[in-house]
Protein backbone atom coordinates (compact mmCIF):
# COMPACT_ATOMS: atom_id res chain seq x y z
CA UNK A 1 0.00 0.00 0.00
CA UNK A 2 1.29 3.45 -0.86
CA UNK A 3 1.72 6.38 1.47
CA UNK A 4 0.62 9.96 1.00
CA UNK A 5 1.24 12.99 3.15
CA UNK A 6 -1.51 15.58 3.20
CA UNK A 7 -1.60 19.05 4.71
CA UNK A 8 -4.84 19.88 6.51
CA UNK A 9 -6.06 22.92 8.34
CA UNK A 10 -6.69 22.71 12.08
CA UNK A 11 -10.45 22.21 11.74
CA UNK A 12 -10.04 19.32 9.31
CA UNK A 13 -7.43 17.64 11.47
CA UNK A 14 -9.61 18.07 14.56
CA UNK A 15 -12.60 16.57 12.72
CA UNK A 16 -10.54 13.53 11.69
CA UNK A 17 -9.15 12.99 15.17
CA UNK A 18 -12.62 13.28 16.71
CA UNK A 19 -14.06 10.75 14.25
CA UNK A 20 -11.31 8.25 15.04
CA UNK A 21 -11.24 8.80 18.83
CA UNK A 22 -14.90 9.28 19.70
CA UNK A 23 -16.84 6.93 17.50
CA UNK A 24 -14.63 3.84 17.36
CA UNK A 25 -15.88 3.39 13.81
CA UNK A 26 -12.41 3.76 12.35
CA UNK A 27 -9.30 2.04 13.58
CA UNK A 28 -7.03 4.79 12.33
CA UNK A 29 -6.88 8.06 10.48
CA UNK A 30 -5.86 6.15 7.38
CA UNK A 31 -8.97 3.97 7.58
CA UNK A 32 -11.14 7.07 7.87
CA UNK A 33 -9.42 8.68 4.88
CA UNK A 34 -9.86 5.50 2.81
CA UNK A 35 -13.58 5.55 3.70
CA UNK A 36 -13.80 9.23 2.70
CA UNK A 37 -12.18 8.46 -0.66
CA UNK A 38 -14.53 5.50 -1.24
CA UNK A 39 -17.53 7.71 -0.51
CA UNK A 40 -16.16 10.38 -2.81
CA UNK A 41 -15.94 7.81 -5.62
CA UNK A 42 -19.55 6.78 -4.96
CA UNK A 43 -20.67 10.40 -5.07
CA UNK A 44 -18.91 10.84 -8.42
CA UNK A 45 -20.68 7.78 -9.80
CA UNK A 46 -24.05 8.93 -8.48
CA UNK A 47 -23.57 12.40 -9.97
CA UNK A 48 -22.73 10.83 -13.35
CA UNK A 49 -25.87 8.66 -13.13
CA UNK A 50 -27.94 11.72 -12.19
CA UNK A 51 -26.58 13.65 -15.16
CA UNK A 52 -27.37 10.73 -17.47
CA UNK A 53 -30.91 10.48 -16.09
CA UNK A 54 -31.40 14.22 -16.58
CA UNK A 55 -30.24 13.87 -20.19
CA UNK A 56 -32.63 10.95 -20.74
CA UNK A 57 -35.47 12.94 -19.20
CA UNK A 58 -34.76 15.90 -21.46
CA UNK A 59 -34.82 13.59 -24.49
CA UNK A 60 -38.10 12.03 -23.35
CA UNK A 61 -39.63 15.46 -22.81
CA UNK A 62 -38.52 16.48 -26.29
CA UNK A 63 -40.18 13.39 -27.76
CA UNK A 64 -43.36 14.17 -25.79
CA UNK A 65 -43.36 17.68 -27.24
CA UNK A 66 -43.06 16.19 -30.73
CA UNK A 67 -45.95 13.81 -30.02
CA UNK A 68 -48.10 16.67 -28.70
CA UNK A 69 -47.36 18.72 -31.80
CA UNK A 70 -48.25 15.78 -34.03
CA UNK A 71 -51.49 15.18 -32.09
CA UNK A 72 -52.48 18.84 -32.56
CA UNK A 73 -51.77 18.56 -36.28
CA UNK A 74 -53.86 15.39 -36.60
CA UNK A 75 -56.74 17.00 -34.69
CA UNK A 76 -56.60 20.01 -37.01
CA UNK A 77 -56.67 17.74 -40.05
CA UNK A 78 -59.67 15.87 -38.65
CA UNK A 79 -61.48 19.17 -38.14
CA UNK A 80 -60.74 20.18 -41.75
CA UNK A 81 -62.06 16.84 -42.99
CA UNK A 82 -65.23 17.24 -40.88
CA UNK A 83 -65.81 20.72 -42.32
CA UNK A 84 -65.23 19.47 -45.86
CA UNK A 85 -67.77 16.65 -45.36
CA UNK A 86 -70.25 19.18 -43.98
CA UNK A 87 -69.78 21.44 -46.98
CA UNK A 88 -70.28 18.59 -49.44
CA UNK A 89 -73.45 17.34 -47.71
CA UNK A 90 -75.02 20.79 -47.31
CA UNK A 91 -78.02 21.65 -49.50
CA UNK A 92 -77.40 23.85 -52.54
CA UNK A 93 -79.03 26.91 -50.91
CA UNK A 94 -76.77 26.62 -47.88
CA UNK A 95 -73.67 26.27 -50.07
CA UNK A 96 -74.70 29.37 -52.04
CA UNK A 97 -75.18 31.30 -48.79
CA UNK A 98 -71.70 30.23 -47.68
CA UNK A 99 -70.30 31.25 -51.06
CA UNK A 100 -71.79 34.73 -50.74
CA UNK A 101 -71.35 35.45 -47.03
CA UNK A 102 -68.59 33.00 -46.20
CA UNK A 103 -68.49 29.68 -44.42
CA UNK A 104 -68.81 30.14 -40.65
CA UNK A 105 -68.08 26.56 -39.59
CA UNK A 106 -71.58 25.77 -38.31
Amino acid sequence: MGRLSVSLNDEQLEWIEKKVDDEDAYESKSALMRECLNRYEKVDKLEAERDDLRRQLAEANSRNDDVDELAEYVEGERELQREERERRRAPLATRLKWLIWGYDGR
